[in-house]
């Protein structure tokens, strides 16, 4: 769509004319916050660019109201200072960026950073000429402290052979600095035009629900097609009889209604209807239409589409304000999922109910239904099933039901023990056991404590490491 080609265009203008302007110091993008990413991927792949004949590196710390972020910069610094001194070595023909010596202590964390980045800044050898530096802070809480950081870091005199790129938030709190520096910055505005988006949505929905029965994948997805189905080839095979079709379908183990355009598309319009009314504030009209879409998806007898359906339609009325139907329709759900043996999304139904339980503030029937999350989910989706266990031990534990929160975290641990390391490594596995020390160590169990943390620890490492671990 044109709003997210538009400012992904005038980044790539701007990026083309500031390597090509060399006396700039300074690129400064304003972003929205979906555009962050791709845009620093793009940053990334500079190295090694014609144009761009220095090393890049990337630091993202963010900015809190009593924190600059600088101590965090330092450590990322180094690190992607030591990553490009790798990627130099490994380049063809080889470059070269020397290891960096003993650094003098720095009266600050802002002055460390300075004083890393001069010696990243003289480790650099020919061909390559210097550094770029891209800072794009994952999230700025206090502006003034970044404004004032950033335009403080950038005048440093030592850091005079460096150039940067900063990747700003969409309400640009560091966009006064690059407007001082005048003809010594280039600005690109990298925001998506928000009206532009959503009109975009509404014409291509109104496409869609115009798209005639038969039309190709293109028109039915509400891009560009004819109006009117093509006619049927001379030596066409003839159609197949509903009972054909369902045959066919069964062999491959799919519903007879994934072989009918006219209900899925008939589905696929109300699921998108649904999400154009929320993004408009319409909440009372998207769960009118996601119900029209469960109600087609039960209709077409299909499995999944309906949870999935109902668990979007609790989440709409959620956002409106209407937290009481959405417990209704995420119990609906779970129960739904329960009965057709779909242990994720009935565990995600379950969550999302405990979530809704809070927004009511009735924390008592939410530990109960994030406890239903860990035992839907098991086995079958431990990453889900270890969440939903931590949750609710934490709300007992706060409700001071402390026994019955030990339960539900040692059942926790026990999922996680029977995962693979590098599974359990992105789980919450690892807080759940630091929260069984802290009640080992309240109540004088020290070995036990040590024993939890050293299991958080071990089930926190690399897989090669944590193989020797508890587990």
């Amino acid at each position: 769509m044109d709003a997210i080609l538009k400012p992904i265009e005038r980044v790539q203008e701007a990026l083309t004319w500031f390597l090509a302007a060399t006396e700039q110091r300074l690129l400064y993008i304003q972003a929205s916050e979906a555009l962050r990413l791709p845009i620093l991927a793009k940053l990334a792949s500079l190295e090694g660019h014609p144009r761009c004949k220095r090393a890049v590196v990337v630091v993202e710390a963010g900015v809190e109201r009593d924190d600059d972020g600088w101590e965090t910069r330092v450590a990322e610094l180094e690190q992607a200072l030591k990553d490009a001194r790798d990627r130099a070595a490994a380049a063809e023909p080889a470059l070269e960026l020397r290891a960096l010596g003993p650094l003098v202590d720095a009266s600050t964390p802002a002055a460390a950073f300075a004083r890393l980045l001069r010696a990243g800044l003289d480790a650099v050898q020919p061909p390559l000429e210097g550094l770029l530096v891209v800072l794009a802070p994952a999230w700025v809480n206090d502006g003034d402290l970044w404004r004032r950081a950033l335009a403080t870091l950038i005048g440093r005199p030592e850091l005079a052979r460096a150039r940067f790129v900063v990747v700003d938030p969409e309400d640009g709190p560091a966009r006064v600095v690059a407007e001082q520096l005048g003809a010594r910055a280039e600005i690109a505005d990298g925001r998506i035009d928000g009206r532009a988006v959503k009109d975009a949505m509404a014409a291509m929905v109104a496409a869609m629900a115009a798209s005639p029965p038969g039309a190709d994948a293109a028109r039915a997805a509400g891009m560009a097609g004819p109006r009117e189905a093509p006619p049927r080839r001379l030596k066409a095979p003839p159609p197949l009889t509903p009972e054909q079709r369902e045959r066919a379908m069964a062999e491959v183990g799919l519903a007879p209604a994934y072989a009918e355009p006219d209900v899925m598309q008939k589905m696929r319009v109300a699921v998108m209807q649904a999400a154009e009314a929320m993004g408009d504030g319409r909440a009372a009209d998207a769960v009118r239409l996601q119900r029209e879409a469960r109600d087609l998806a039960l209709q077409a007898r299909l499995v999944r589409e309906p949870v999935l359906f109902e668990i979007m339609m609790g989440a709409y009325a959620l956002q409106g304000g209407a937290a009481e139907h959405a417990v209704g329709a995420f119990d609906s759900a779970a129960r739904r999922a329960e009965e057709w043996q779909l242990a994720e999304l009935g565990a995600q139904a379950w969550l999302a109910k405990a979530g809704a339980l809070l927004t009511l503030k009735n924390p008592e029937q939410a530990a109960v239904a994030y406890a239903e999350a860990g035992r839907v989910a098991g086995a079958q989706a431990p990453p889900l099933a270890i969440e939903g266990y931590r949750m609710s031990g934490t709300l007992l534990a706060s409700l001071r039901r402390e026994q019955q929160a030990i339960a539900v975290w040692q059942r926790a641990l026990e999922i996680a023990g029977a995962m693979p390391p590098k599974d359990r490594q992105a789980t919450t596995a690892p807080d759940v056991a630091r929260a069984l020390a802290a009640v080992c160590r309240k109540h004088g169990l020290r070995a036990q404590a040590d024993a939890l943390e050293a299991q958080a620890t071990a089930m926190e490492a690399p897989p090669d490491e944590a193989a020797s671990g508890t587990g």
